[in-house]
């Protein structure tokens, strides 16, 4: 075991896989680390139905635009679609 790059984990062939689910078993065992926040930061949380669709570089231009928070995620729904999104 080991940690893949960020361009390794782009085309690895597990990197879909879902590793743990809330409502499929009747006991979880969440992963949790602690993180500190500064005014102006944003906590994205997504499904790879955007990732896999749109880069790390166009998510960072829109969540860091000058648009409200509704826009930010209509834009990063339009955008993941327009790139032909699954989900």
């Amino acid at each position: 075991a080991g940690q893949l790059t960020p361009e390794e984990a782009e085309t690895h062939p597990q990197k879909n896989i879902i590793t743990q689910s809330i409502g499929q078993k009747d006991e979880i065992q969440p992963d949790f680390g602690m993180i500190t926040l500064e005014l102006g930061d944003y906590l994205l949380l997504n499904s790879d139905g955007l990732t896999n669709m749109i880069s790390a570089s166009e998510i960072y231009d829109i969540v860091t635009s000058d648009i409200s928070l509704a826009d930010k995620a209509a834009t990063l729904i339009r955008f993941a679609n327009n790139a032909g999104g699954l989900d």
